[in-house]
């Protein structure tokens, strides 16, 4: 909800706020060469601060780690443990709760003091396995410690080597994680190509709009997604599962796709002689009120169906990962949805290109980039169709 407004806010300063922005009073300035560096700026210093503050302060979850240090003072104010005596209760009563005191219980050693298996010890048997007088022998030979240490050392190291193939030769890991990396790229690859679309002139088969007027309409569905996440989406869950949400979000997912470049039949054509490419100039006076309401309509839907897809596919992913190894398989999850996000761009950026030299239909040029979207989504939809129901979940 912010971060497309900041974008947009920031995005060609010079163009959008012409000299009364400072430094734009001369054609050669910088941000006149560099219109979106204060925008990349921006979030780039956001994401280091985040990185950085990750680091110093977020304990981790590992227990033989410790974070970087810190001094306490310090540590106290960004962790806000220095307003812990206004969280004191009127009875005097001890403060919240703060991070010191969270406790990993999932990430343990499984095999802790339950786990551990007692076996009776035999004075002797009758292939000379056993123990005599403290001593322990196997095969008529008598193990000392440290060949006892060493073998345990080797069982050890192949149990742990046998668990890590395990886990990423389970099906329902690939599975899952690969049904999250599809869901990563249909979103990914919409998100860069609607604002192309929008962007483009109506007689190029687009909708005539500045690129703050396509933010403007991501906000309102990402506004919209804040009261769904909090009062509907819990109770969609528990009624109907998270593997139902993904292929219902999967189903709108590849309609909306599809249905997106016919939009521009509401859109109205209108001259812009001063601007020769990009369009600078609002375009929200030209937009038709059917108009207003179908990309509304539309921005809601295709974000609702985000929360769906993505919250569903995460619980999932989890659900299929081995208790052990939820910190590899989440891993390897977010790892392919990284690589989702390098494709996805690159391709609908060079479909779009591509598609722009085809002569002939405006329509079909354009349509060809969103068939790509909802043959993704079509994708999302059979992987979510195959997975078993243990998979599912409902709380």
């Amino acid at each position: 909800l912010i971060g497309r407004s900041l974008a947009g806010i920031l995005a060609m300063p010079c163009q959008q706020y012409g000299h009364r922005f400072p430094t734009c009073e001369h054609e050669d300035a910088f941000l006149n060469r560099f219109p979106f560096f204060l925008s990349f700026f921006f979030f780039g210093v956001f994401t280091l601060c985040s990185a950085i503050y990750a680091a110093l302060v977020v304990p981790e979850t590992l227990k033989n780690k410790k974070p970087l240090g810190l001094n306490k003072g310090l540590r106290r104010v960004l962790t806000f443990r220095s307003s812990a005596g206004a969280l004191r209760g009127a009875d005097g009563s001890s403060p919240k709760r703060t991070y010191e005191d969270v406790k990993y219980e999932h990430l343990e050693d499984p095999k802790g003091k339950e786990g551990l298996e007692l076996t009776e010890v035999m004075s002797g048997n009758g292939n000379g396995n056993g123990m005599d007088n403290g001593h322990r022998y196997e095969e008529g030979r008598e193990v000392s410690d440290e060949d006892e240490d060493q073998g345990l050392l080797s069982s050890s190291a192949k149990s742990a080597g046998a668990n890590e193939e395990s886990w990423f030769r389970n099906r329902d890991v690939q599975l899952a994680c690969f049904l999250y990396g599809m869901v990563a790229l249909f979103y990914v690859a919409f998100e860069e190509l609607f604002p192309l679309f929008g962007s483009a002139r109506v007689e190029n088969g687009g909708l005539s709009l500045a690129s703050k007027d396509v933010g403007i309409f991501m906000s309102i569905g990402g506004g919209f997604t804040i009261p769904y996440s909090l009062l509907l989406f819990p109770r969609l869950v528990k009624a109907k599962g998270t593997l139902w949400l993904v292929k219902f979000g999967s189903i709108t997912c590849m309609v909306l796709a599809v249905f997106t470049p016919f939009m521009r039949l509401l859109a109205t054509q209108v001259d812009h002689p001063d601007e020769d490419n990009q369009i600078n100039r609002s375009g929200l006076g030209d937009m038709s009120p059917l108009l207003w309401v179908v990309m509304t309509v539309h921005a809601i839907l295709i974000h609702v169906t985000g929360t769906n897809c993505f919250a569903s596919i995460i619980i999932v992913v989890n659900m299929a990962s081995p208790k052990a190894h939820f910190g590899a398989v989440n891993s390897y999850g977010q790892a392919l949805a990284s690589l989702m996000r390098v494709i996805g761009p690159g391709s609908v950026g060079l479909l779009w290109t591509l598609c722009g030299r085809i002569k002939g239909s405006t329509m079909l040029q354009v349509s060809l980039p969103f068939v790509f979207c909802g043959l993704t989504a079509l994708a999302m939809f059979v992987l979510a169709l195959v997975a078993p129901k243990h998979l599912d979940s409902r709380t």
